[in-house]
């Protein structure tokens, strides 16, 4: 007779698959390189951090020593009020089979769901929280360039891989910064995202229009603080505090560089060469590396042979395939937005904090499966707390991409 699925055999079947923290890790990062190498920090255990930065060196300098003297500019400090955000996951077993497999039978189809509703599970909460960390805490996937019938054509086609089947989604005339979504939602019926389209369920109470932005449900202002909120692509509404900072008055030192190099007239290659440089004279700071979309990898392959090589990732023992420009490793990410080559470099300019283990199964007390108050079912639920951050926003970088 089969032994009984309790919830300490749940614990056990996990364990006997090599399940563990570390591997809850190893399953979001995998094929995810921009989240592999920013720096990993499990310490976000307040309400709140305080993210110091020098908003201005020591100005009590001159050639005239009662002058330094009596000077009352000195070293200036000002910093980030950061809090995490949430994100959840849930997998469901259907009561019957939990039954069956507690009562002596079908114990190695239980495993077997077990197994695929835990790992994809991870996925998708992998695949959002990759996704979120090139965007703004908005959480906005894409937006809608056209609509034909229940079809949705999105205005930057490579976001298409950010949608799924069965996927429930909502609208909204803003990106997630303000405002709020439309009332209803929709559910995605299919997705081709070579072609840069999502089909919506007919009959959805949610009414989309062209230049609506799209969002996972839920999802609307409650994403971590990506790229795009730290390292904006523009510096308009910098005067706007972001986590309590006013980041007008030196938008390089706190909200990192621009270089627009799509409309000089040069080639990609090009483009990315000058905009390193021009990170380097900006900022004193070389770039450690580079993500980049692969149909923008791919350009500059055509355009010249790049030499590769691979580059080995002690955190969570992957490969990182990257090829170099001046001795800068740049490396293709597909959620990287395409048109963006976006530059990491400095001490600190790129950390992913969390709380503990993110995401971990929420077993606090006790149980790895939960019994669903309004079904027949079981629920698994994985949970994370986390926010990226910058202790050195001027080691960002944005460099904007010829077509």
């Amino acid at each position: 007779m089969a032994t009984p699925q309790t919830n300490d055999t749940v614990a056990a079947i996990l364990k006997r698959g090599g399940y563990s923290d570390k591997l809850n890790e190893s399953i979001i990062v995998r094929e995810r390189p921009g989240l592999q190498l920013a720096k990993r920090e499990k310490d976000f255990f307040s309400s709140e951090i305080h993210v110091p930065v020098v908003t201005g060196n020591n100005q009590n300098i001159s050639a005239d020593f009662a002058v330094a003297q009596a000077g009352s500019a000195g070293q200036a400090y000002d910093y980030f009020l950061v809090k995490p955000v949430r994100y959840y996951g849930v997998g469901n077993l259907d009561g019957l089979l939990v039954d069956q497999a507690r009562m002596g039978g079908a114990s190695d189809h239980f495993v077997d769901a077990l197994k695929a509703e835990y790992e994809g599970t991870l996925e998708s909460v992998g695949q959002r929280i990759a996704q979120q960390m090139y965007g703004n805490h908005g959480g906005a996937l894409g937006r809608i360039a056209s609509i034909d019938d229940d079809t949705l054509t999105l205005e930057a086609p490579s976001s298409g891989i950010y949608f799924s089947r069965r996927q429930r989604v909502a609208f909204s005339v803003t990106d997630g910064t303000s405002g709020t979504t439309k009332t209803g939602f929709s559910t995605v019926l299919g997705v081709d995202p070579m072609a840069g389209t999502v089909t919506l369920v007919a009959g959805g109470t949610a009414t989309p229009a062209v230049g609506d932005y799209i969002f996972n449900l839920g999802d609307f202002g409650k994403a971590p603080s990506g790229f795009e909120s730290w390292n904006p692509s523009t510096t308009d509404g910098l005067a706007t505090p972001f986590w309590g900072m006013d980041r007008s008055g030196d938008p390089l030192r706190l909200a990192g560089g621009r270089y627009s190099g799509d409309a000089q007239g040069d080639t990609l290659d090009t483009v990315l060469q000058r905009g390193l440089r021009a990170h380097f004279a900006m900022t004193g700071q070389k770039a450690g590396y580079v993500l980049m979309n692969p149909f923008d990898v791919g350009k500059i392959e055509a355009l010249k042979e790049a030499t590769k090589e691979i580059r080995s990732d002690k955190t969570y023992n992957l490969g990182i395939e990257a090829f170099q420009v001046h001795g800068i490793n740049v490396v293709e990410d597909i959620y990287c937005p395409e048109g963006i080559a976006q530059v990491v470099g400095g001490r600190d300019a790129w950390v992913w904090k969390t709380c503990g283990n993110v995401p971990r199964v929420d077993d606090t007390d006790g149980l790895k499966l939960l019994r669903a108050a309004n079904g027949d079912n079981f629920e698994l639920r994985i949970k994370g707390y986390h926010n990226f951050l910058s202790r050195n926003t001027a080691g960002l970088s944005k460099i904007f991409l010829p077509a």
